[in-house]
């Protein structure tokens, strides 16, 4: 019984070093009164097996890349802070046309509600905060060639989100129908129209970001 467990105890431990190779010190970067972790995590998997990767979901980093949200900076919220690191740490890593759609509040009392009392006058204002963040909290990433978007959104108090006005595929270049992550996408699809994302896309990808189990 104490073979099987030391066993067990060794495998563990192996499996959680996963190489025997010094592993990088990597200094603890927090931001807000939360205090973030913005270290990497290691990946769930070391080497995904060829047969599950096609065409289409093999995200090479010559291809373009589309993130859409329900959420932006200011707002400390997950959905606001996740894709804009995630949009910067691609394009720090070489993905070289990435863009970050974003929804625009278009009432002020919105923006007050959830950007502590801050109006932003247009969307070139909010889009220089989101890249001063970006370039703050996430120095390690050259983010500069970024490309930021947005479409139209009110501030849902009951709910709790923001939802979009319109057609939100409508506010995406037509020459952006490689490749979209959808941040959050049962709240994309809320009161979505226009076409599906699979008819605009090549690949879809969606981003859950609540425990509703929890």
């Amino acid at each position: 019984m104490r073979r099987l467990l030391w066993l067990a105890a060794t495998s563990a431990a192996l499996v959680g070093r996963g190489s025997l190779k010094p592993r990088r010190s990597i200094q603890r970067r927090v931001f807000g009164r939360q205090g973030i972790d913005l270290r990497p995590l290691r990946p769930l998997v070391d080497v995904v097996e060829e047969e599950y990767i096609t065409a289409d979901s093999k995200l090479t980093k010559d291809r373009s890349v589309v993130i859409v949200t329900t959420a932006s900076l200011p707002w400390m919220t997950g959905t606001a802070v996740n894709p804009a690191l995630r949009a910067a740490y691609m394009v720090g890593g070489g993905y070289e046309d990435v863009t970050l759609l974003l929804p625009w509040l278009e009432d002020d009392n919105d923006q007050r509600t959830l950007f502590n009392g801050r109006v932003f006058a247009n969307k070139s204002e909010q889009e220089l905060f989101v890249r001063d963040w970006i370039k703050k909290n996430a120095p390690d990433a050259d983010a500069s060639t970024l490309k930021l978007g947005w479409y139209p959104s009110r501030y849902a108090t009951g709910l709790g989100s923001i939802l979009n006005l319109d057609d939100i595929t409508s506010h995406i270049p037509s020459d952006k129908n490689d490749i979209v992550i959808l941040e959050e996408p049962e709240h994309l699809n809320w009161y979505r129209n226009g076409p599906r994302w699979t008819s605009r896309f090549r690949h879809v990808c969606g981003i859950a970001h609540t425990n509703y189990e929890a």
